[in-house]
């Protein structure tokens, strides 16, 4: 809407719808297509991975495949569905009060703790230090929420901030906590 500051964002107006119409279309799509994309091209050159007689198109699309075990080389479409519900479909959990209240945060330590565990457990970079990167990313990832809900519930001006910490904490003493934590 910067192109174009004459548009008004409001519902009754027909560029503005014609505007959602188009953002909804692209949204699905990418949210679809991308890994389905992704998906389908990892079908399409795993025998040549497989045998290691790399083709140019798996060259091509090495992006995709080339920090993975052999096993796991879809692991990929994966991390792609993860990033976009993290970045993208968490933002849609509750649209009313989403900012003001804490249930997206559990939402992605519940996500995140799941990813966790399954990270933990297959394993799927070649290199040992690829996979230490991804968990302690993961980690703090989950710190990060978890801080998240602390700077929301000390914001809030009650005293459930007292009950979780054991201290007095307004919003900035708890912004000054996680810039030094993390």
């Amino acid at each position: 809407l910067v192109a174009d500051w004459s548009i008004r964002c409001d519902s009754s107006e027909s560029n503005y719808k014609e505007l959602i119409r188009i953002f909804w279309a692209m949204f699905t799509l990418w949210m679809i297509l991308v890994p389905t994309f992704f998906f389908f091209i990892l079908m399409l050159i795993k025998p040549s991975v497989q045998s290691q007689k790399i083709t140019p198109l798996a060259q091509a699309c090495s992006f995709l495949w080339r920090d993975y075990k052999k096993e796991t080389m879809y692991w990929e479409v994966f991390e792609v569905g993860r990033k976009m519900f993290l970045t993208g479909l968490v933002m849609f959990i509750d649209t009313e009060e989403g900012s003001n209240k804490i249930l997206r945060l559990v939402l992605g330590i519940i996500f995140s703790s799941f990813y966790f565990a399954l990270l933990s457990h297959v394993r799927p970079y070649k290199r040992r230090d690829d996979q230490n990167l991804a968990m302690i990313s993961n980690i703090l990832l989950l710190c990060t929420y978890a801080l998240g809900i602390l700077v929301q519930q000390c914001s809030s001006g009650n005293e459930t901030c007292q009950n979780i910490v054991g201290l007095s904490l307004d919003s900035y003493k708890v912004s000054v906590l996680a810039v030094v934590l993390i």
